[in-house]
C-alpha cells in the first residue's frame, strides 16, 4: 500500500483514542503517586508528634520521682500532701503534668545482717511502693513509672517508732 495524503489522515484518525487512553492513564498514576507521598508524609509527623509527646511525659513522670523523693517522710506518711494534676513547668511546657499515687505500707521487707546497733536486734529495710504518672495534653500521652523508696536499716522490733 502506498502512503497517501488519505491513507496518512485516516491512520491519525484511528489513533485519537488510544492518546486519550494514555493521557487518564498517565493522570491516575501520577494521583496514585500524589496521595502515596501525603500519606507517609502524615504518618510521619504523627509518629514524630506522638514520640514528643511520650518524651514530655517521661520527663513530667521523672520530675513526680523526684519530688516524692525529696518530700517522703517514711514516719508519718499520712502527713504528707502529694500532688495531683501538677504542671512540671508552667512557663516552659504548660502541657506537661504529673501524679503521685499515695505510698501504701511497705509490701517488702529486707532482713539486713550485720546492722546491729543495741545488741541482737533485728535490722530491716522497708520499701514502699509507688507511681508516678506524667501526661502530655498536646500529644494526649502517659507514661507511668513505678518506683519504691526504701528506708533503713531499721530496727525491725516494735520499739522502734
Amino acid at each position: 500500500t502506498m502512503l497517501t495524503v488519505t491513507n496518512f489522515i485516516k491512520g491519525i484518525q484511528s489513533q485519537r483514542g488510544f492518546a486519550l487512553v494514555t493521557a487518564i492513564l498517565a493522570c491516575v498514576i501520577l494521583m496514585a503517586l500524589a496521595i502515596l507521598v501525603m500519606n507517609m508524609s502524615t504518618n510521619d509527623l504523627r509518629v514524630s508528634g506522638r514520640n514528643v509527646g511520650e518524651k514530655t511525659a517521661l520527663h513530667a513522670a521523672e520530675s513526680g520521682v523526684q519530688v516524692m523523693l525529696r518530700n517522703f517522710d517514711y514516719v508519718n506518711r499520712g502527713a504528707i500532701t502529694l500532688p495531683t494534676d501538677t504542671q512540671v513547668d508552667p512557663s516552659s511546657d504548660p502541657s506537661a503534668y504529673f501524679t503521685i499515687t499515695d505510698p501504701a505500707l511497705p509490701i517488702t521487707s529486707y532482713s539486713m545482717s550485720g546492722f546491729s546497733m543495741a545488741g541482737g536486734q533485728k535490722m530491716v529495710r522497708y520499701v514502699y511502693p509507688l507511681e508516678s504518672e506524667g501526661r502530655s495534653t498536646t500529644h494526649d500521652t502517659r507514661v507511668i513509672l513505678e518506683f519504691g523508696v526504701a528506708n533503713g536499716p531499721n530496727p525491725g522490733d516494735t520499739d522502734y517508732r
